[in-house]
C-alpha cells in the first residue's frame, strides 16, 4: 500500500528512552509508536495519551512551528514550539533537537490566543501548576526548558 499525507505516529524504536525523541513527536502533533516494554510505555507514552485525552485534542486546531505564528515565539531559532488551540485553553509543545537544549523565551501573545490574562493558569501537561504571571501588556514569558516541561506539554487555561 501507499501512505499519503502527514504521518500521525513517529516510529521509536528502541530510542524512546532518548529525551528529546518524543518532544519532537510532539511539535509535529503526532504520537509516538515502537517496541518497548510496559515501563516504557507507562513513562514515555502514556503520560502524553492522557494529556491528550484530558485537552480533548481532537477538537483542537493544531498550529505547527513551521506556520510562524506571530502569537508564539521563540527566543532561539533551535528552539521550536507548536501548540493545540481550543476556545480558552492553549496547548503549547516547546522541544529543540539539540542534545543540550539552548536556553531561550518562548513569548505568547494571550489575547492572540484568545487567552483572558487575567484567568490564566498555567500548568504542566500532567497539571503540575507552573508559577508564572502574564506581562503588563498581556504577554507571558516563559523560559526554556526550565518553565516548559523540558519539552513537554505547557497548558494554559484562560477563560
Amino acid at each position: 500500500g501507499r501512505q499519503w499525507g502527514v504521518p500521525k505516529e513517529f516510529y521509536t524504536g528502541p530510542i524512546v528512552a532518548e529525551p528529546y525523541v518524543i518532544p519532537l513527536a510532539l511539535l509535529h502533533g503526532i504520537g509516538t509508536w515502537g517496541r518497548g516494554s510496559g515501563a516504557l510505555i507507562d513513562a514515555y507514552k502514556r503520560p502524553v495519551w492522557d494529556v491528550w485525552e484530558k485537552f480533548g485534542i481532537e477538537d483542537a486546531t493544531f498550529v505547527g512551528y513551521w506556520r510562524d505564528s506571530p502569537n508564539v515565539t521563540s527566543s532561539h531559532p533551535d528552539v521550536k514550539v507548536s501548540y493545540h488551540l481550543k476556545p480558552g485553553q492553549v496547548l503549547l509543545a516547546v522541544a529543540s533537537a539539540k542534545r543540550e537544549p539552548p536556553a531561550a523565551t518562548i513569548t505568547l501573545d494571550l489575547a492572540g490566543l484568545g487567552l483572558n490574562p487575567a484567568a490564566l493558569r498555567v500548568t504542566t501537561g500532567s497539571g503540575r501548576p507552573l508559577d508564572v504571571k502574564p506581562d503588563a501588556d498581556g504577554r507571558l514569558r516563559l523560559r526554556f526548558p526550565d518553565q516548559t516541561n523540558a519539552g513537554h506539554y505547557v497548558w494554559l487555561h484562560g477563560e
